[in-house]
C-alpha cells in the first residue's frame, strides 16, 4: 500500500462518525458490540477489491457467450451491482440508516463509496476508477470474444492457443493491473472472532452446514438474503481453514522441506524457523491433521488429543498460528485482520502471540489490524513501541531484553479506542506509546471501590 489509504463510516450500524488511516499494526479496543467488527470487516470488504474483480472476470470469461448489447458500461454496471450484492452479505439484513456512507480511499483520488439507497446499498466511484474499470472490463470483453468457441475444440495443439493458458495469463496480468492502481500489495485474510467452535464440529457437519448456508444465498441462481444465514466473511474463513487442514499431516519443519523440495521456490528460511521456533510456546502443543482428525500433540509426546477436546485457547489459537506458518513459508504479503486474538489464552501467552504477529508485521510489507478487549496485549504492544525507542541509540543493550526482530516503530502502529460510534486516538504522541489505561479502566474501578470498602472498614 504506497499511498495512503483511509477507511470512512458514516452512520452505519452502531458507527456514528469514523475516520481511520491504514497503518501496518492496528489495534481497535472498546467495548462489546461498540462497532469493532464492522470497522474491521469494512477494511476486509474494501481491501478484497482486487478479488472480486478478478473473480468477476473469471465467470465471465468461462460463462456463456456476451451478447452485442453486452458494452463496457453495461459490464462495468453489472460488476458494480454484484458488489453491492457481497457488500450486503458481509451483514445481517436490518434497517439500514438512509444516511449511511462508507468510503475507502486508496490514495490519489481513487476510492469506492457505499451508500445506502431505499434500504439497499449502491456503489459510487469516481471517474478514475470508473475510466479504469471500462478498460478492464473492456479487455476482458475482447479476449472473451476472441477465445469463444475454443473451449468446444476436442484438441489444442498449442499451449499458447488453450483458453485455460490464455485465461490464466490474462488473469495473472489483470492481478498486477489491478494491484498496481489501486495500491493492493496486500492480500486480505479475516480470522473472526469466536472461531473456537470450528474445532468442536465434525467435518461432515462443517460441510453440510456451508451447503446449507450457500443454498440459502442462490435459490435458482437468484440472490436472496437471509438474515439468519452465516455472513460472507466467516464463510470464506471456513471454506480458508477447511482446505488448509490436510496440508497438515507432516510437521511443519517437514513442510517446509518438502515445499522446498516441490516447488523449487526460495525460501526465507530464517523468518519460518523463527515462526516455527515461536509456536510453541503459544499452542502449548503441536498441530496435526491425521485421518480426517485434527490433534494435538503434547509438547515432547507422543501424547495427543483430538482438538475437539483440547483447551478452549488451543482451538481459538491453532489457525491463527498456522495461517501465519503458511503465508511466511510462501512469503505471501498479506493483510491479517483478526477478531479477539487473545480468546482465552493466559497472559503470558498473550504476551507470546504478540510477539509473533509483531515479528510477523515485520516481514515482507506484512500488516496486521486486531480488535481486542485485553489490556496485556495492549501493554506488550507499546512494550515494544518503547523498545524501538530507546533502541534507537542502545540497540545492544534493549535488543538484549527484546529482540530486534520485533520492535515496532511508532509511525508503523495505530491504536484506537472505539465508544458511543466514535474513535478515539489513543497513542501518546509525546511518548509515543499507546495508552493502555483506556482499556484498563476497570481496575481503576475495582480499586476505587476498594479503597472505599477500606475506609468502611477501618472508620
Amino acid at each position: 500500500m504506497p499511498c495512503s489509504q483511509k477507511l470512512t463510516i458514516r452512520n452505519f450500524g452502531p458507527i456514528r462518525e469514523v475516520e481511520i488511516e491504514m497503518k501496518d499494526l492496528m489495534v481497535i479496543i472498546g467495548p462489546q458490540s461498540g462497532g469493532k467488527s464492522t470497522i474491521v470487516k469494512n477494511i476486509y470488504f474494501f481491501t478484497s477489491l482486487k478479488d472480486y474483480l478478478l473473480e468477476f472476470i473469471y465467470d465471465v470469461l468461462v460463462g456463456p457467450k456476451l451478447l452485442p448489447d453486452h458494452t463496457p458500461e453495461l459490464m462495468t454496471g453489472v460488476f458494480k451491482f454484484k458488489l453491492s450484492e457481497k457488500f450486503q452479505l458481509f451483514w445481517s439484513k436490518g434497517v439500514v440508516n438512509p444516511d449511511a456512507m462508507i468510503t475507502y480511499n486508496y490514495g490519489d483520488d481513487r476510492y469506492l463509496s457505499i451508500q445506502a439507497a431505499d434500504g439497499k446499498f449502491d456503489v459510487y466511484t469516481p471517474d478514475a476508477v470508473t475510466n479504469f474499470l471500462l478498460k478492464i472490463v473492456s479487455d476482458m470483453i475482447d479476449l472473451k470474444v476472441r477465445i469463444s468457441g475454443k473451449d468446444n475444440i476436442p484438441q489444442v495443439v498449442r499451449e499458447v492457443d488453450d483458453p485455460s493458458y490464455i485465461r490464466n495469463t490474462f488473469l495473472t496480468a489483470k492481478d498486477a493491473e489491478i494491484a498496481a492502481f489501486f495500491g493492493l500489495d496486500n492480500k486480505p485474510y479475516y480470522t473472526p472472532a469466536g472461531r473456537g467452535v470450528l474445532s468442536t464440529l465434525s467435518e461432515p457437519l462443517i460441510n453440510q452446514i456451508m451447503k446449507n448456508v450457500a443454498d440459502q444465498v442462490f435459490s435458482e441462481d437468484k440472490f436472496i438474503h437471509d438474515p439468519t444465514m452465516m455472513d460472507y466473511p466467516l464463510r470464506v474463513y471456513i471454506n480458508r481453514i477447511t482446505s488448509m487442514k490436510s496440508q497438515f499431516a507432516k510437521s511443519l519443519a517437514d513442510l517446509v522441506k518438502d515445499h522446498e523440495r516441490f516447488t523449487g521456490k526460495k525460501i526465507d528460511h530464517s523468518a519460518v524457523d523463527r515462526v516455527i521456533e515461536m509456536i510453541p510456546a503459544i499452542l502449548k502443543g503441536r498441530y496435526s491433521y491425521e485421518n480426517g482428525s485434527e490433534k494435538i500433540y503434547l509438547p515432547g509426546s507422543d501424547t495427543s488429543v483430538d482438538l475437539r477436546f483440547a483447551s478452549a485457547g488451543q482451538q481459538e489459537s491453532v489457525w491463527i498460528l498456522l495461517q501465519i506458518f503458511q503465508l511466511v513459508l510462501h512469503r505471501i504479503s498479506a493483510l491479517m485482520i483478526i477478531e479477539e486474538p487473545e480468546a482465552h489464552l493466559y497472559p503470558e501467552t498473550q504476551k507470546e502471540l504478540v510477539a509473533l504477529l509483531s515479528f510477523f508485521a515485520n516481514l515482507n510489507g506484512n500488516r496486521v489490524i486486531i480488535t481486542t478487549h485485553s489490556p496485556y496485549l495492549l501493554t506488550a504492544i507499546s512494550n515494544l513501541m518503547f523498545a524501538d525507542s530507546v533502541g534507537a541509540d542502545k540497540q545492544k543493550e534493549v535488543a538484549a531484553v527484546i529482540p530486534k526482530d520485533i520492535w515496532l516503530h511508532r509511525d508503523r502502529v495505530s491504536a484506537w479506542m472505539l465508544a458511543d460510534g466514535v474513535l478515539e486516538d489513543i497513542v501518546d504522541e509525546e511518548l509515543g506509546q499507546i495508552k493502555v489505561e483506556k482499556i484498563d479502566s476497570a481496575s481503576a474501578e475495582i480499586n476505587s471501590e476498594y479503597d472505599k470498602l477500606l475506609d468502611i472498614k477501618y472508620a
